[in-house]
């Protein structure tokens, strides 16, 4: 199975490119993937990260591509009742 992620045009690639750039440096540790694929056409790896906080961009922005990101929950926010 193969998931590469077609994007409609240059504009579009490089707005999610620069939305993965944020992840990086906001502190989102990048686990795989998040490069173009060729140089054909604007395909983007699947992308996934770690340690993404409810904050960064990329958790609150709606893509239209493969990006997957594990939030960070602590111990006290797991166990609270509310």
């Amino acid at each position: 199975m193969t998931f590469d992620c077609g994007q409609v045009d240059d504009v579009q690639m490089d707005k999610i490119l620069e939305l993965i750039e944020s992840g990086k440096s906001q502190g989102a540790k990048l686990l795989c993937g998040g490069k173009r694929i060729g140089d054909k056409g604007y395909f983007i790896e699947p992308t996934v990260f770690a340690d993404v906080n409810a904050g960064m961009r990329i958790a609150q922005e709606e893509v239209q591509l493969l990006i997957w990101y594990l939030l960070y929950f602590n111990a006290e926010l797991q166990n609270s009742d509310t």
